[in-house]
């Protein structure tokens, strides 16, 4: 049985509707012609014959194993759009079974060490050529994807000085036993001491040397500004969109830059994450996709594609993202440790969700 969430579903919609209707909007209206979309994990090409209402699949070598027409794609995606909007978290859709079965779909997930979850042959309007380009998929639909997943590379350290006995029980009596947003009031009072000159807060640098370099490759700054915001985050109980709390630091500008500086660091590693860049793997800027597809809550879906669109793509990354925190133990988030040389130290964690 397929049981998946609404997200997972939403890539099958995805390819239902874009096999329905033959082509892909973008985001200014222009219409790229759909000619082929590949399922690679089954081996699949779904070949769109632009002289009638067939699709055509073929396995492996160009094995044609059936033709199917536009509108039971159609028929199927309406009731794939139907489901997502009337369920919650994982369920199935018992009456597609058939008809995944019929076509060759055996998984509807694509694998989460990609970041393209679909390859398309299409003909693209701006150039008038015939190109394959690989997108990924972010819907409306269902429960918002992280863009930059936490993980022990994504650790920003923090180093503390001069802290007294008696400061250092007071931020530990602030714990999951005092409050629930112990780790917001536990950063909020460290800043607080920092700001009344009774400790030295310092950033030391990212725990990761290969996130770290990665950092660097995309913006020299990158690293700093983000332990500017992430500080802001943690000390802070509103619940801050990234383009506000980057707003927040422009506003500060403890770097001293060109208030430019700071959005542009950040939408650079937006774009990074999006197309290809993962913290615990070394990037030469090698792009894994070509866009987006986007799929609003009434199930239209347009795209973004990167040589053409890149500054919408920018705007919708630095519009729709937010920081969330991650699991406290698993990354040791704001918990005071010593390293070798006696010196204090806390992490806070980088995790990027969509809106």
């Amino acid at each position: 049985m397929f049981k998946y969430n609404k997200g997972e579903w939403s890539e099958l919609y995805v390819i239902f509707k874009l096999l329905h209707e033959g082509h892909l909007l973008s985001s200014n209206k222009e219409e790229y012609t759909l000619r082929r979309l590949y399922k690679e994990e089954e081996n699949l090409i779904f070949e769109c014959d632009v002289y009638s209402e067939l699709v055509y699949i073929y396995e492996g070598n160009y094995n044609l194993i059936d033709q199917i027409d536009r509108e039971d794609f159609g028929y199927y995606s309406s009731i794939i759009l139907e489901a997502i909007l009337n369920n919650k978290h994982t369920f199935e859709i018992l009456v597609i079974t058939p008809f995944l079965k019929k076509i060759g779909i055996t998984k509807i997930k694509s694998s989460s060490r990609s970041k393209k979850d679909i390859k398309l042959e299409l003909t693209d309007p701006y150039l008038n050529e015939t190109m394959i380009y690989l997108f990924n998929i972010k819907s409306d639909l269902g429960s918002k994807p992280t863009l930059l997943n936490a993980s022990s590379s994504t650790n920003f350290v923090y180093k503390l000085d001069k802290l007294s006995s008696t400061d250092y029980d007071k931020i530990l009596s602030i714990n999951k036993e005092y409050d629930k947003k112990w780790v917001k009031k536990r950063i909020s009072l460290i800043k607080n001491l920092h700001n009344q000159d009774k400790l030295d807060l310092s950033f030391k640098g990212v725990s990761s040397k290969i996130f770290k370099s990665n950092l660097k490759s995309i913006n020299k700054n990158t690293e700093s500004i983000f332990s500017y915001i992430l500080l802001d985050f943690y000390s802070n109980m509103k619940s801050y969109s990234l383009k506000q709390l980057t707003e927040n630091i422009i506003n500060e500008n403890p770097l001293k830059l060109n208030l430019d500086d700071y959005k542009n660091a950040v939408t650079s590693l937006l774009n990074a994450s999006l197309f290809g860049m993962m913290p615990s793997k070394e990037w030469s800027r090698d792009y894994s996709n070509d866009g987006i597809i986007i799929v609003n809550k009434d199930g239209n879906i347009y795209c973004m594609q990167r040589f053409h669109d890149s500054e919408l793509i920018s705007e919708y990354l630095y519009n729709n993202t937010k920081l969330e925190t991650a699991s406290t133990s698993r990354y040791n988030i704001a918990k005071i440790y010593q390293d070798r040389c006696d010196n204090f130290l806390i992490n806070l964690n980088l995790q990027i969700r969509m809106t």
